[in-house]
């Protein structure tokens, strides 16, 4: 089971998200999806990651759509997704730093529109979604893995742009 939190701006706040993760965790989610910038998460969300996790699922998040390094640090409880060009590269708008954990395509995404009509779309939004899917099939793959081995598998099967190993 995979829930994926979308919220707009205007609707979305901290405490929804929470709910949202932890009503999951309750029911059985394997991964969660959280398409929005929050920056770098505060205590409750981490608390609620940290619950999604004891209970055997992940939470993979948005970085941000702002170009800019927040600063953060490596998260343990959250897969924090960047974005990537077709070409493989850091998308311009994509926000970057050392709490980045992988990224995936978020530009040039074909998507649906409020109006039923498709359309062309850019941002981590859409790069948290494609990660959240492939932790479902390593999942799927192997349920019997652990949170960890997950995050593992996901890191260790990414192609490696730039420079060999992690790049901020």
């Amino acid at each position: 089971r995979s829930f994926s939190l979308a919220c707009p701006c205007s609707v979305a706040n901290g405490s929804d998200m929470i709910d949202g993760i932890l009503w999951a965790a309750d029911n059985g989610a394997g991964v969660v999806n959280i398409s929005y910038d929050i920056g770098s998460a505060d205590a409750a969300i981490n608390d609620a990651a940290q619950y999604l996790r004891s209970k055997g699922g992940l939470l993979v998040m948005s970085a941000g759509n702002s170009n800019t390094d927040n600063g953060a640090g490596e998260n343990p409880y959250i897969i924090n997704v960047a974005a990537t060009t077709r070409n493989d590269a850091k998308a311009s708008f994509s926000n970057y730093g050392n709490y980045i954990d992988v990224s995936a395509p978020g530009e040039d995404i074909l998507t649906v529109w409020e109006n039923g009509q498709y359309g062309w779309a850019g941002g981590t939004s859409f790069s948290s979604p494609v990660a959240a899917g492939v932790v479902a099939l390593i999942k799927a793959a192997n349920p019997n893995l652990t949170p960890e081995e997950v995050e593992t598998v996901l890191k260790n099967s990414a192609d490696d742009l730039g420079s060999n190993g992690w790049d901020k």
